[in-house]
């Protein structure tokens, strides 16, 4: 799509997904709209996640095309609610055990109640925080007899600091991954940031979420968040400008030194410029911001190999700024480039597999863990392998080799690791043998 038309669309999903838009903007939408595929801005609403908001105006607005998009809108709506329904008392009940697991709200959940109407805030997932290892293992485990499942489609990764501490994602879904009306992500440690690197999650404040206590990132902390998620996703969301929106209207504005200075932690300086440059522009008079929009973020669809290449634009960046040299800041950015644009679906492999043993701990290195069901249906699970080795990386997290397999188990439960989706049939054997206790 050219960007003059992109450039229409968003100004569309801004309009119609801005709050407390008047009658009068709404009114001056009708020339925006004229023309535009009322498929395509579905599209884009939903990935703006902005659809309640935008129902809302859509149904005051003048266009031929509102109609067909409202319907849709109406039908999601509907499906939402009773996702919702379904979800909230399983999203209720790890708030109220979140202070067990020394686990903080994040992200989206952790903003809702800045909106004069939280309905307006899209639900999604929920996102907690855990400061370490030990932390993640305990909650994991507690979902896990409480019912919850693996997530197949983002599968539980793990990497290491430079100095040794583990940080990841665990996802986990309900009921299962086939029609999943509720998901869980648990971040251990330091938010990851494209490649490799990291933001510090270490300002905390105490907060409300659904009725209950809890603790949630600090507005400084919240902002950086928020760009740090759209580095990641590669895009301006309009749900990304509202919660900033919420953040920064009242009379005292945040520490900008610090909000600057985390952003800078993670490359997100330009990211950090194009949102506030877009927060302005949609909402003129509000806030203020100096200086142009660079195009770091796209305004629509990205383009799989210009993602590669921010990526490793970024990788190499953080490099250099941890003090690497410029050919391994350029290693870096090669890895980054070779992973974003790889295929990495798991699939059997002849290739020896390999694991997170000396020197495949980094943070260059992004181990994701097979889960029984993945593994189970990639090949043979009747063939027996023993180990040859096992070896304790953390506290419930272990290690264990066959002769061109490698399993690691969390907890009580076996799982294959794999960087590139690449697992030998002596893998999926060893992880049989393991979980059958022989």
């Amino acid at each position: 799509m050219d960007p003059v038309s992109e450039e229409r669309y968003w100004l569309a999903v801004a309009g119609l997904g801005k709050l407390g838009a008047t009658g009068a903007e709404l009114a001056d939408l009708g020339s925006c709209l004229a023309g535009l595929d009322p498929g395509v801005l579905y599209e884009r609403i939903v990935a703006s996640r902005v659809y309640t908001a935008a129902e809302r105006s859509l149904a005051e607005v003048g266009w031929p095309g509102a109609d067909a998009v409202l319907a849709r809108l109406r039908r999601l709506a509907a499906d939402e609610t009773e996702r919702r329904t379904l979800a909230r008392p399983p999203v209720l009940a790890i708030l109220r055990a979140a202070a067990r697991f020394r686990a903080r709200v994040i992200k989206g959940m952790a903003l809702r109640e800045l909106y004069p109407e939280p309905a307006l805030r899209h639900e999604g997932d929920l996102d907690v925080q855990v400061p370490a290892w030990p932390d993640a293992l305990a909650l994991t485990g507690w979902l896990r007899r409480s019912g919850w499942c693996w997530d197949t489609s983002e599968f539980p990764w793990l990497k290491w600091t430079d100095r040794g501490h583990i940080y990841g994602q665990f996802s986990l879904v309900l009921p299962g991954n086939e029609d999943a009306f509720a998901r869980a992500d648990v971040h251990i440690g330091p938010f990851s940031v494209g490649h490799c690197g990291l933001l510090p999650m270490a300002g905390w404040q105490q907060g409300e979420v659904l009725g209950v206590p809890v603790t949630v990132p600090d507005r400084e902390t919240s902002i950086a968040l928020i760009v740090a998620h759209s580095v990641n996703d590669g895009i301006v969301s309009m749900k990304d400008l509202n919660d900033l929106h919420l953040l920064l209207s009242g009379p005292a504005g945040p520490d900008w030194g610090s909000v600057e200075e985390l952003c800078r932690s993670f490359g997100g300086l330009e990211a950090m410029s194009q949102l506030l440059s877009a927060l302005a522009a949609t909402y003129p008079g509000q806030h203020v911001h100096a200086g142009g929009a660079p195009g770091y973020l796209a305004y629509g669809p990205q383009i799989p190999a210009r993602r590669a290449g921010r990526f490793a634009d970024l990788a190499r960046q953080d490099e250099l700024s941890r003090g690497a040299g410029a050919g391994e800041a350029e290693r870096a950015a090669d890895e980054a480039r070779r992973y974003f644009s790889a295929a990495l679906a798991p699939h059997l492999s002849e290739e020896v597999s390999s694991g997170p043993d000396e020197g495949q701990r980094s943070r260059r290195l992004c181990w994701r863990l097979l889960p029984r069901e993945t593994w189970a249906a990639l090949g043979d699970t009747s063939a027996r392998v023993r180990a040859r080795s096992r070896r304790t990386l953390a506290p419930g997290l272990e290690l264990a080799r066959s002769r061109a397999g490698t399993v690691m188990s969390v907890g009580a439960e076996y799982f294959v690791p794999t960087v590139w989706g690449g697992v030998h049939p002596e893998s999926i054997a060893l992880a049989a043998t393991l979980a059958e206790g022989a």
